[in-house]
């Protein structure tokens, strides 16, 4: 999307070409100062941000999401989504749902701001990198599948604050909370055993 497009409203529909698809919004630059896309139920081919303007996702499900330029702003709000990379660029979501299997959200420099953030499958939910700093105020891990493979949180010569909480119910939790490296120096947080109680089928 280019020239003076300024808002795609899918009013809950979705675009689907199974092999053939390919991405399905590119915002590049253009006349209007930033580009909103919002209220569509799967977008099979996903979206790539090209452009420095400023994008507002909204109302989405269903989608991945990569940022071919790096720099600008990106505003998410209530989106369900899989496999989101940012570069250098300044993010604030609201009401984030990620459920790919693997790294969920990798965030290469820049500001990633998230209030509210729930997640399913195993993987990294957030890999922070590039000096990039993460705030994540209040989030939940719905862990479905191998949690053991990989640390909850990654941090790479970067800044990380995070309020999180997990619930797994396949008995394969998170074995690693925080990864971070520093210098070369790699260092990890655990689970406290004390903390954590194992599922026992039966609601509390």
């Amino acid at each position: 999307m280019c020239g003076k497009v300024r808002t795609v409203i899918g009013l809950g529909g979705s675009l689907n070409y199974g092999r053939r698809d390919l991405v399905n919004f590119r915002v590049e630059d253009g006349e209007t100062p930033a580009v909103e896309i919002k209220h569509f139920g799967h977008l099979g081919g996903g979206i790539e941000i090209a452009t420095r303007r400023p994008v507002v996702l909204r109302s989405l499900e269903s989608f991945t999401l990569a940022s071919a330029a790096a720099g600008g702003d990106v505003y998410l709000e209530d989106v369900v989504g899989g496999n989101f990379r940012f570069r250098r660029q300044k993010v604030w979501a609201r009401q984030l749902n990620i459920e790919n299997e693997g790294t969920h959200l990798t965030h290469d420099g820049g500001d990633l701001w998230v209030l509210g953030y729930k997640t399913e499958r195993g993987g990294t939910l957030i890999h922070t990198r590039g000096g990039g700093r993460t705030e994540l105020l209040g989030g939940f891990s719905y862990t479905t599948t191998a949690g053991r493979l990989a640390p909850m949180f990654v941090n790479d010569d970067s800044a990380v604050w995070t309020y999180f909480a997990e619930r797994c119910f396949n008995g394969d939790p998170f074995a690693t909370l925080v990864r971070e490296t520093r210098a070369g120096v790699t260092r990890e947080i655990k689970p406290n055993p004390a903390t954590t109680a194992p599922y026992s089928g039966r609601s509390p």
